[in-house]
Parts: structure tokens; C-alpha cells; sequence
């Protein structure tokens, strides 16, 4: 499975709701750090290199962050709708 397709289908598994960045960021760390998980092994998780590389996770982490911030931020919302559109 291929790392877009894998974030598609967390995004709409309910658990990351109107989220862009969270499920991008679970599916980098789970390529990342869960390379010898027998469940990541299952799914065959493939994708770019840069995808999985340390400012990628850190940056897919902020945005993660400010995502649940967000949520009661209207600030913090406001700016995030910068980037909705990108992703």
C-alpha cells in the first residue's frame, strides 16, 4: 500500500476527523520507527524517502500540534485555513 493511500484511509477512519496533518503524521511515524512491526510489515507501507525524514516528522508534527490547538484557538484556526488549501 502506498503511503498517500494509507493516509487517505486513516483520514476517513473516524479517528482523525477533518484533520489533514495528523494522519500524515501517523502514517510518516509508523514508516519511520515501525519498519520491524509485523503490522506495518502486513500492510507493505511504501513511499518517498523525504516522506519519513526528520523535518519531515517535525514539521508534520507542528502542523499536527496546531491542528488540535486549532480546535479552540479561533487565532490559530484562522492561520491554518492558510494551508487547508494545499492539503
Amino acid at each position: 500500500m502506498h503511503a498517500a493511500t494509507a493516509i487517505h484511509l486513516l483520514g476517513l477512519a473516524g479517528l482523525f476527523p477533518s484533520r489533514a496533518f495528523l494522519p500524515a503524521f501517523a502514517v510518516a511515524l509508523a514508516m519511520r520507527f515501525g519498519k520491524d512491526s509485523a503490522f506495518v510489515q502486513n500492510l507493505g507501507l511504501t513511499g518517498p524517502t523525504w516522506f519519513t525524514h526528520d523535518v519531515t516528522l517535525v514539521v508534520l508534527g507542528l502542523l499536527s500540534v496546531l491542528e488540535v490547538v486549532a480546535t479552540k484557538s479561533p487565532e490559530v484556526r484562522e492561520a491554518l485555513n492558510e494551508f487547508d488549501g494545499y492539503a
